[in-house]
């Protein structure tokens, strides 16, 4: 059900701004039950990145700034066709922001950053080039394949710079609708 989903959401224009090559991404991870229509996702060929926010770390804090805005994200994850997941507190209320606007900023040719990380190093985004970003794993995000211990070895993909960065930015953005900034 959710590949047909999935490939429905496909058919309805997405798979015009995808390419082939994002497309069978996609599909590829639907066809492994790992994404969900709205989960927001970067893909290209056979790796990707899908994530939605599943809750808030802590979620009876409500005054604290700082602690009340750690998001649960759950990452679905895939590089050259090996997938994974996982789960972790790795990005703040106004960091998923921040993504949102740099991903905005990149995709219209106004980024005033390379790049774009978070105080949990676990996710990051870089711009290899105007018309490319390279998406890499660290920490609690790489893929279970790592060798404990090694943290020398770069996990990543390449992603060309199109409009499916405003797509991701919008489920970003409407993902927080459900976790706002607290405090």
């Amino acid at each position: 059900m959710l590949r047909r989903a999935l490939l429905g959401f496909l058919s309805i224009g997405s798979f015009l701004f995808l390419g082939k090559k994002r497309a069978l991404a996609l599909e590829t991870a639907a066809s492994n039950d790992l994404l969900d229509q709205g989960d927001a996702l970067l893909a290209n060929g056979e790796s990707w990145l899908g994530l939605k926010i599943v809750g808030y770390q802590f979620p009876n804090e409500i005054r604290d700034a700082y602690d009340s805005n750690w998001l649960m994200v759950l990452g679905h994850a895939g590089i050259d066709g090996r997938s994974w997941s996982f789960t972790d507190p790795c990005l703040l209320t106004t960091e998923v922001e921040a993504l949102a606007d740099w991903l905005v900023a990149v995709a219209s040719g106004a980024a005033s950053s390379q790049d774009c990380g978070f105080i949990e190093p676990n996710l990051y985004f870089k711009r290899s080039s105007p018309n490319t970003i390279h998406v890499s794993f660290s920490l609690e995000s790489r893929p279970p394949w790592a060798e404990k211990g090694d943290f020398e070895t770069e996990y990543g993909f390449e992603v060309p710079v199109g409009p499916s960065f405003l797509t991701m930015a919008e489920r970003l953005r409407h993902q927080l609708e459900v976790f706002p900034k607290r405090g």
